[in-house]
């Protein structure tokens, strides 16, 4: 495993990033003592869309509701839609 200070991190960084793109590992240091590392990074699995595209089926640890549905049981009603209008102070009231 390769060291390098900062300073060399800083003036060298394309030449490190390639070693590391080989299967290297830089130890990046501060006065002696490690402070970071430089790895590869792991493939990431491309991303499914067809899930999306197949109308968005609902996750099994959702219950069965889709993100809509979740978002709407999510949501707490506004107070004035929780009373009724005589109670909210809006009867007979024109609105405009």
């Amino acid at each position: 495993m390769k060291t390098a200070t900062i300073a060399d991190t800083k003036a060298q960084l394309s030449a490190l990033i390639a070693e590391v793109k080989a299967g290297g590992e830089i130890v990046i240091t501060r006065r002696g003592k490690p402070v970071a590392r430089l790895v590869v990074e792991p493939r990431s699995t491309p991303f499914d869309w067809s899930d999306l595209r197949e109308g968005g089926a609902a996750a099994p640890e959702s219950g069965g509701l889709s993100v809509a549905e979740m978002r709407l049981s999510r949501r707490k009603p506004s107070r004035a839609a929780a009373l009724p209008a005589a109670a909210s102070g809006r009867a007979g009231r024109a609105v405009g």
